[in-house]
């Protein structure tokens, strides 16, 4: 993963230096938009063939468990060991590469969203086909994108700020999906935690916007937390009002 066989010394920085050709060549060669591509087409194929075959159970409550576990555990981890990398920075505006000191937690941070997309196929296991949104395959996929990015051209306080809070935001999600194995939560705790996203990714866009501001901040970053803001508030409206009763209950008999 350390190596990407172009001259790409930064893609935030001396980013408008090149031609849109060599962006665009730098962009293709990143594994994440392999895996990227990887991940949509098996999106396509693996729902397809659970529909075609929907007499068999395909759904594993082990395997949910298992995931939910390790990427609680997971975003914790990666969560509390960027918090520590930032304390020494002492500012989250901060877009000074500092690689030496984030390298390692942006290292963990990739593989960890790689993992991440196996909950799209969980919801297509279990054909819950109401949750297969175009929010979740698009936060899959620049969530991944956005860390290996980071990884070889923002490894500095600012995009450590980002992920830190929403590795913090995924324990609770996730701990939210590992404990809907055994508790019927109301419909209410569901509308609470996509809130809770909702704020969470606003808070992030003004931070972005600040940054574009007064820190020379790439408008991407805001531009894509705006976009998270978006498509949750339009998930909010339409997959989490008027629901059938028999639906308003997340658990064991979903």
């Amino acid at each position: 993963m350390e190596s990407i066989p172009l001259n790409t010394t930064t893609l935030l920085g001396e980013w408008s230096s090149e031609s849109f050709l060599e962006k665009l060549n730098t962009f293709f060669h990143l594994n994440s938009v392999h895996v990227s591509f990887a991940y949509v087409v098996l999106v396509v194929v693996t729902a397809y063939l659970v529909k075609k075959y929907k007499e068999y159970d395909m759904d594993k409550p082990t395997l949910r468990l298992l995931q939910n576990m390790v990427c609680c555990v997971g975003n914790l981890a990666v969560g509390i060991e960027m918090a520590v990398c930032m304390a020494g920075n002492n500012s989250i505006w901060s877009t000074v590469d500092h690689r030496d000191i984030f390298k390692r937690v942006f290292l963990w941070l990739v593989p960890l969203k790689m993992f991440e997309m196996l909950f799209t196929f969980i919801i297509i296991f279990q054909m819950q086909w109401r949750r297969l949104t175009f929010l979740e395959v698009y936060y899959r996929i620049t969530m991944l994108i956005i860390a290996e990015v980071s990884l070889y051209f923002a490894a500095n306080p600012a995009m450590g700020f980002f992920f830190c809070v929403t590795c913090f935001t995924h324990v609770f999600t996730h701990t939210y999906f590992l404990f809907s194995e055994a508790i019927r939560f109301p419909l209410w705790v569901r509308k609470a935690l996509t809130i809770f996203q909702i704020v969470v990714f606003t808070a992030l866009f003004v931070h972005g916007v600040w940054g574009y501001l007064e820190f020379e901040y790439t408008i991407f970053y805001a531009l894509y937390c705006f976009s998270l803001v978006a498509l949750y508030l339009r998930f909010f409206k339409k997959e989490l009002t008027n629901i059938p009763p028999h639906l308003q209950y997340k658990g064991k008999r979903d």
